[in-house]
């Protein structure tokens, strides 16, 4: 007898949803193309680094609060969900914690060639993956916590705001359309 999967979609349709409701709040102009964004939800702060590297603090009203850029550029940048820590990671792999206007609160270099980052929600640690190291977790002291072992470097990283989970992806299982586990084993 086959039985059908469930679905993983709602029974009920999606409410549907209209661009006519949307309305603009504010607009900002600056002087490269912006490639990459993060959200503070908590205070509403938008953290966003250009394609030159610079980040800028965004409040929620669409006002510069504050702008820092690295001699080496910055690789990625995100922001706490409760606004209160900034960490940012150069080209050159020194990563760079920041309090929440900016202001450097301590650097370091890390051990191998960083892809991307993530921050918990309350900034006391980050998750960094590497090209060819396994993902580290270091703490606001710079120390690091843990390490976990992949087969591939990530390319996402985000964690769970309301459980102690990372959701992780890589490109490499997508491109062969299989998933793995945080071992990096086929699922």
């Amino acid at each position: 007898m086959n039985q059908t999967p469930p679905s993983p979609l709602p029974s009920d349709p999606l409410p549907t949803f209209s661009t006519t409701s949307l309305t603009i709040s504010w607009r900002l102009q600056l002087d490269h193309p912006i490639s990459q964004i993060s959200l503070a939800r908590e205070t509403g702060d938008i953290l966003a680094r250009d394609q030159q590297g610079c980040i800028f603090l965004i409040n929620r009203a669409g006002k510069l609060n504050e702008s820092i850029r690295s001699r080496h550029g910055f690789l990625d940048a995100v922001i706490s969900d409760n606004g209160q820590r900034v960490c940012a990671i150069s080209e050159k792999g020194i990563l760079y914690w920041l309090t929440r206007n900016l202001k450097l609160d301590m650097k370091f270099s890390v051990d191998s060639q960083p892809v991307t980052m993530t921050l918990s929600p309350h900034g006391e640690y980050t998750l960094i993956s590497f090209h060819q190291n396994n993902p580290v977790v270091y703490d606001i002291k710079g120390e690091r916590i843990d390490q976990f072992d992949t087969t591939q470097s990530l390319d996402f990283m985000e964690f769970v705001s309301d459980a102690p989970h990372c959701l992780l992806y890589t490109s490499d299982a997508a491109d062969e359309r299989s998933s793995v586990d945080l071992g990096g084993r086929r699922i």
